[in-house]
Formats: C-alpha cells, sequence, structure tokens
C-alpha cells in the first residue's frame, strides 16, 4: 500500500511541475529573437539636407541632428505614395524621407529609405496659463492726464 501511495505522489508531482518547466523556457527564447531584431535597424526621419550620388551618402537633418546615411546595393529604396521601387537619383534635397539604419562601427547603412511622405506638422504649443509679462517688459503709458479741477462755486 505504501509503495502505491509513494508512486501516485511522484507521478502526481511530475504531472503538476512539468508544464511550469516547459512554460518558463519557451517564453525567453521568444524574447531574445524580439529583441535581436529590434536591435539591429534604428528608426530614421527627416528632411534631406544633400545627396551624393557619387559616395552614395544621402544626408538628412533630423530631429536628433544631421545623420549621413550610406546607401548601399542592399538597401531598399520605395516611394510609398506610388509603392513603386525608386533609385537614389529620385532622392532630391528638401525632401522628407523615413526608413531604417544599421550602425556599421562609424557608419549609418541605410535598409530602407521610404519617399513621397509629408513632413509631419509641427505640434502646436501645449495649451496653458499665459505667461505674464512683467511690469517691467511692458511699454510705458503716456503719463495720465490730471483730471479737471472742479468749479468754483459763485
Amino acid at each position: 500500500m505504501k509503495k502505491i501511495t509513494l508512486i501516485s505522489a511522484f507521478a502526481l508531482a511530475a504531472l503538476v511541475c512539468t508544464p511550469f518547466v516547459h512554460a518558463e523556457d519557451k517564453p525567453a527564447a521568444k524574447t531574445e529573437k524580439s529583441s535581436k531584431s529590434a536591435q539591429k535597424y534604428t528608426p530614421y526621419a527627416g528632411t534631406v539636407d544633400s545627396v551624393d550620388k557619387a559616395a552614395k551618402t544621402v544626408t538628412i537633418k533630423a530631429k536628433s541632428g544631421d545623420q549621413v546615411l550610406t546607401v548601399t546595393d542592399t538597401t531598399k529604396i520605395e516611394n510609398v505614395v506610388t509603392k513603386k521601387a525608386a533609385t537614389l537619383d529620385d532622392v532630391a534635397a528638401g525632401a522628407y524621407i523615413t526608413g531604417s539604419f544599421e550602425k556599421k562601427g562609424d557608419t549609418l547603412e541605410a535598409h530602407s529609405i521610404h519617399l513621397g511622405k509629408d513632413a509631419p506638422a509641427e505640434k502646436p504649443a501645449k495649451k496653458g496659463k499665459a505667461k505674464a509679462t512683467p511690469a517691467a517688459d511692458k511699454p510705458a503709458d503716456a503719463p495720465a492726464e490730471k483730471p479737471a479741477a472742479p468749479a468754483e462755486a459763485k
């Protein structure tokens, strides 16, 4: 009787613990894969400052500062309006572009360049209480005229 109880207890423990051991392993593997792919490419957005077709570089003005992107044979250039492939010849100064790059040493290799989007509108200033202007900053008003003297009673 003791053997059956002991075997049943081990079997029950094995069944109860097995899902927890496997459940811990699977999400960790997915997290590693997603973090590796997320770290590979960095998104960018900005206005093209210049294009050097000989050096195959595009300089953009972004919020984070100027960035020089190197265009490679594997860079995907697309016009998002027409949904057609584009070339470096289609990238012009003043155009707004988005995409992603991969940092290799000191070089930012463009993975993708998306043309045809309009630059996002400037965000309006946050609404809040208007700052009171100190009196010293205001221009001085003309001096007030003295009120007329009351008429003398006769």
